[in-house]
């Protein structure tokens, strides 16, 4: 009979699962069917079809050049839309250039690709006439070969493909680069007064060089005059940026001890920065030593992220540091807060670091609260936090409207569920303005599963109208004990929830159970894709758990 019983339930949550994927699917086709009628109106006004067209196309500068691109998948409609598209330059305006990497012999093929990439480019170029560009270069390196000659004969093709956006560099409004050493100095030749429109640079390749000297072959497009957004991945380098108009810095950081971001040179590159700096993300290298700290008012700050990595330091001495270095920073429009620890002596080797992160207290001068908006508060096994200061914590929070919380201890997480479930029925509710909470657990029961549920139903169900529902519910457990039928019954739960209209995501890494495996949500953040940033501080899966 349990078996039965079991099969059963598996059964049902299949056909609560398809009725709601049949629901989306009838959702979609109408949705498109009543859009399609509306086109068919505008079809004669090619002037209104581009303007339209140009709110289809992304501004990130991301999007692979390929079939799937919105300008050509526009253009393969019909003849109508291929001449508007066509005639439209704003849309040729995001290049996104794959150079690729020489594998194996034959080199025929390799040279193939690269000429029709060419030739592509070319067009693309072409239709933008003379626009701003947004360009991403994302080049493989070769695969190693005895013959150095023979080497070098290979890079040609790549340097020269490559070398097709330079006579366009006085149109780049922003450049990306993620290529290897011997291709930098194809661009570290553009002339600095090419690049007068330059408002973002990124430098991706976050492999170390022979030489750790200060220049560097791109030092050119350091120098750009209108230079705003600066992200590199060698925090050992000082470029020659002019650093105090530079609103937006990105140090990604490494693990290893030559390619460091130390605290004295991160407080140095936000005094610099500091007079203009709206958002920063640093990846600080934390070492138990003495601090002079100095005082740094940040008036125009509104987004602040660390990824700070220390070894061999205790708890005590982590937040001490911590608050030397950064504890004099004042920032009254901060809204948007993380702080990620990397912790290298409890998890040894540099391939897969045990990830922890900090909370909020000690960073800077004043409080931050009044105006967060935004707050990631990820807490260590070695130091939780406890429940009356973390409630503490969350009531000051009047203004918050996305929160990410990383519970470890079981019980803190069923008696925070239980207390902000309740505080929705109270005259000042925790979080008044939350709509989107993801909360990551060690372990799950029955228990906190309901206290989750609970929360979400009090957000939707509000009575007296005053609070604004969970718009996003997003978790993440690693290891699920409950039994078969208590499992079940909690998805159909969320399948409930998600036909309210909630974006509901729950995902289970390891669901253990007797020996089953449960099937877990897919996960993808909406945090994550908004603000590519902070991917790195979130470790999740992307895949789904099979039942076996």
């Amino acid at each position: 009979m349990k078996s039965s019983l079991q099969e059963l339930d598996d059964v049902e949550l299949e056909i609560s699962a398809l009725s709601a994927r049949q629901e989306r699917l009838r959702h979609f086709i109408h949705a498109h069917t009543c859009l399609s009628s509306a086109f068919r109106q505008i079809m004669g006004d090619n002037r209104l079809l581009a303007a339209i067209f140009q709110l289809t196309t992304d501004s990130d500068g991301y999007n692979p050049l390929c079939q799937k691109e919105i300008p050509l998948v526009l253009a393969s409609v019909c003849r109508q839309w291929r001449y508007v598209a066509c005639s439209t330059p704003s849309l040729w305006t995001q290049i996104y250039l794959s150079v690729p990497g020489y594998r194996t012999s034959p080199i025929a093929p390799f040279l193939s690709i690269i000429h029709e990439r060419g030739d592509r480019l070319k067009q693309w170029l072409e239709r933008s006439r003379g626009e701003r560009l947004h360009v991403y270069v994302n080049a493989s390196a070769n695969a190693e070969v005895s013959d150095a000659t023979q080497a070098i004969e290979l890079r040609k093709p790549q340097r020269q493909l490559a070398s097709l956006l330079l006579p366009h560099s006085s149109m780049f409004i922003s450049l990306t680069l993620n290529i290897p050493s011997y291709m930098q100095d194809v661009f570290g030749c553009i002339p600095v007064t090419q690049l007068k429109h330059l408002q973002t640079f990124r430098l991706l390749d976050s492999r170390p060089r022979e030489s750790l000297s200060n220049t560097h072959p791109l030092d050119t497009i350091f120098r750009a005059p209108g230079l705003q957004k600066l992200h590199i991945h060698t925090p050992y380098y000082q470029p020659p940026v002019r650093w105090d108009q530079l609103t937006e810095i990105d140090i990604k950081g490494s693990y290893s001890r030559n390619l460091r971001l130390t605290s004295e040179r991160a407080i140095e590159i936000l005094r610099l920065a500091s007079a203009s700096l709206r958002v920063f993300r640093l990846g600080v290298w934390l070492v138990h030593h003495e601090i002079h700290p100095i005082t740094l008012h940040m008036s125009h700050l509104q987004t602040a992220h660390f990824n700070i990595v220390v070894d061999e330091m205790t708890p005590a001495q982590i937040q001490a540091q911590i608050h030397a270095a950064f504890g004099t920073i004042s920032a009254p429009n901060l809204v948007s807060f993380a702080v990620q620890v990397v912790d290298l002596a409890d998890h040894p080797g540099f391939e897969t670091p045990g990830v922890t992160t900090w909370p909020w207290p000690g960073m800077f001068q004043h409080s931050i609260l009044e105006n967060i908006e935004e707050l990631y508060v990820h807490l260590p096994h070695s130091m939780p936090l406890p429940l009356d200061l973390l409630l503490d914590t969350l009531d000051s929070l009047s203004r918050v409207t996305k929160l990410t919380l990383a519970i470890h201890d079981l019980n803190v997480a069923k008696s925070l569920m239980s207390a902000l479930s309740h505080s929705i029925r109270t005259p000042y509710p925790v979080c008044p303005r939350l709509t989107f909470l993801r909360m990551d657990f060690d372990v799950t029961d029955a228990e906190l599963e309901q206290a989750v549920l609970a929360f979400a139903y009090a957000k939707s169900n509000d009575h007296a109208g005053t609070l604004p529902t969970i718009a996003v519910l997003e978790m993440l457990e690693v290891f699920c004990t409950d039994p078969p039928n208590l499992y079940h019954a909690f998805r159909r739960e969320l399948e409930r929830l998600r036909s309210q209209g909630m974006v509901v995501r729950w995902e289970t890494l390891m669901p253990l159970q007797s020996g089953f495996l449960y099937r877990g949500e897919p996960w993808q953040s909406e945090w994550d894709r908004a603000d590519a940033g902070y991917t790195d501080c979130l470790h999740h899966s992307t895949g789904r758990v099979t039942g076996c």
